[in-house]
């Protein structure tokens, strides 16, 4: 929370719609692929992958929705 709210300080993000769009963004750029990285390199099911996957894109987005709203 603490870095995404960096990033919106730096883009002068004001509103919820821009914090959930940096948040799917940081989601889609270095969340996806470390966790895509890391699946490659485990022994499971690609289910797990795709729930992990979810999981960090609806608290990202939610987060910088937050985020971006409280500012």
């Amino acid at each position: 929370a603490a870095v995404l709210s960096v990033f919106i300080n730096a883009t002068a993000t004001t509103t919820w719609s821009g914090g959930a769009m940096l948040g799917f963004l940081l989601w889609l750029g270095p969340a996806m692929a470390i966790g895509f990285t890391a699946w490659l390199a485990s022994d499971r099911v690609i289910g797990v992958f795709i729930l992990d996957w979810a999981y960090q894109l609806v608290f990202l987005v939610m987060m910088g929705a937050i985020l971006g709203a409280w500012r």
